[in-house]
Order: structure tokens, then sequence, then C-alpha cells
């Protein structure tokens, strides 16, 4: 498959619920913007299936406060740009996890990233300490 054949795939998922995601396609012209333009794109900006909806609403409920970012496992800065290189190769697969093949019965690829949005925590002994803060 020709480089421009590939398609570019994000998966974006919030922390709080992992395993639930949304999935949505970007055009070439999309690499090179930051990773919070295309988290928001991919939240806000773009017709979001019915199927998608809840892992959508946990991300902009993750993203009201402060929040991490992390792409492909490595933690990232919102400014950060998405390249191309932050995407590798993926076999396109069904529901019960086989693969999805094409005319010539070969697997359909396309380039995936992922992207979880995990809200940052407050609390725990900095609240603990300030409860006690006599001053």
């Amino acid at each position: 498959m020709a480089d421009e054949e590939k398609k570019y795939v994000i998966t974006i998922k919030p922390a709080s619920t992992a395993e639930h995601a949304a999935r949505f396609e970007l055009s070439p012209e999309q690499l090179g913007q930051t990773i919070e333009k295309i988290i928001k794109y991919g939240v806000y900006e773009r017709h979001i299936p019915r199927k998608q909806q809840v892992p959508v609403d946990r991300i902009k409920e993750e993203m009201t406060g402060e929040y991490g970012i992390t792409l492909n496992d490595t933690a990232v800065k919102p400014t950060d740009t998405l390249a191309a290189s932050y995407f590798k190769e993926e076999t396109l697969k069904n529901a019960d996890g086989t693969p999805i093949l094409d005319a010539n019965n070969q697997a359909r690829m396309y380039l995936g990233a992922t992207l979880i949005v995990a809200a940052k925590q407050k609390g725990g002994l900095e609240l603990a300490t300030s409860l006690y803060d006599t001053n």
C-alpha cells in the first residue's frame, strides 16, 4: 500500500475508562498540528458516532481541569506537534479480533496512534497536610 493511500487513525481514550475509546481518521493535512488541536477536533469538531459518545464525554470531563496526555505510552505536552512518525502500521480488525481483508485477501492496514487523556489528581498528601496547617 502506498503511503498516500494509508489512513491516519487516532484512538483517543480517557484514563478513567481506558477500555472505551473514540477513533477517528485524520487527513494528512492535519499532521503537524498540535496534539491539543487534534484532541479538540476529535471531541468537539467532528460528528461523534453514538457508540463513541460515552468515551468522548469522559474525555471532556478529564479535560475540565489540569490534565496530562500520553501518545503511544509516552508523556507529551498539548503544544507538541503530531508528526507522521508517531503512527505505526496496524491491522484493521473486526469486533471479534479477526483481520478485515481487502479484495486481494490481504489484511487491511492503517497507520495508528493512541492518545490517553488523564485529569491530574489533586489531594492526597497535599490535601491531608493542608488540613493540619495552623498558619
